[in-house]
């Protein structure tokens, strides 16, 4: 149960990262700020060994699982501004329950698509490494739809359905202004 904490440098060969990377300092140099470090030095992707066993339970099922990723932020009671992106697996058991099973967490400094590419590049390699397996969420992965998920899962998971998660559809059509992006789906609909 030992913290884990990964990095694999490939993931900077990837022609999404690196276009998102080269984005990024272009935006940075051309603003009057301090030039802070790249996003690959301000996370840390970290799990444990038993949570990537849950890889081995995935396998087991034939992949016949959902990845899941999302974001969070107030974790942390420090000055810095990090989010804890964490992705796992869901599986509906055979007594019917829906259960989340954790993979790895990043701690960065934001939402950033460039955070989920290198969270789900390294579960993908760490998979192989340690294992020998090359994971498949034949059940989608789910999100709240953001293009921070839904191009990371694209780029590192090509094969594998994005959807949508349910509360996240539920919260874009209620109209109730507690969150920033609550209504957006009901504002397209059309009353007659």
């Amino acid at each position: 149960r030992d913290l884990i904490v990964l990095e694999y440098d490939d993931v900077e060969d990837t022609q999404r990262y690196k276009h998102l990377d080269a984005r990024r300092e272009k935006e940075k140099s051309s603003s009057n700020r301090t030039t802070k470090e790249a996003v690959k030095a301000n996370t840390v992707v970290f799990t444990s060994l038993a949570l990537l066993f849950n890889l081995c339970s995935s396998s087991n099922l034939d992949w016949n699982i959902c990845g899941s990723a999302d974001g969070t932020h107030g974790l942390l009671s420090n000055d810095y501004y990090y989010k804890v992106i964490g992705f796992g697996v869901y599986h509906i058991g055979p007594d019917g329950v829906k259960r989340f099973h954790p993979l790895a967490y990043a701690l960065a400094t934001g939402e950033l698509e460039l955070v989920s590419i290198l969270l789900l590049h390294y579960i993908k390699c760490v998979a192989r490494d340690i294992f020998g397996l090359y994971p498949r969420f034949k059940g989608g992965n789910i999100s709240d739809h953001t293009e921070v998920f839904v191009n990371a899962f694209q780029e590192v998971f090509p094969k594998d359905d994005v959807l949508q998660c349910f509360p996240h559809i539920i919260r874009k059509f209620r109209i109730d202004g507690e969150r920033e992006g609550n209504g957006q789906y009901m504002k397209l609909l059309e009353y007659h």
